[in-house]
């Protein structure tokens, strides 16, 4: 399962950089800033998907999301 921070995503270029690297490979960033789901506020759906996973697998995404910036910028 891959949980992303969609707010963060959305909204900066590291969350981009994150998942290009994740996936081993370039994207094509065809964000566009002008819509209403750049803004950078996580929504109730976020906040509803991170209960789930850390209910239903004892995961803390939180935790997860921190080890991933860890790697990420060694």
């Amino acid at each position: 399962m891959l949980l992303l921070n969609y707010a963060d995503f959305m909204t900066t270029d590291a969350g981009m950089q994150r998942l290009s690297t994740y996936v081993g490979r370039e994207l094509v960033d065809c964000r566009k800033p002008a819509m209403r789901r750049a803004q950078a506020k996580p929504s109730a759906d976020y906040h509803l998907a991170r209960l789930i996973v850390r209910l239903r697998d004892g995961l803390s995404p939180d935790r997860i999301y921190a080890q991933l910036m860890k790697d990420v910028s060694k």
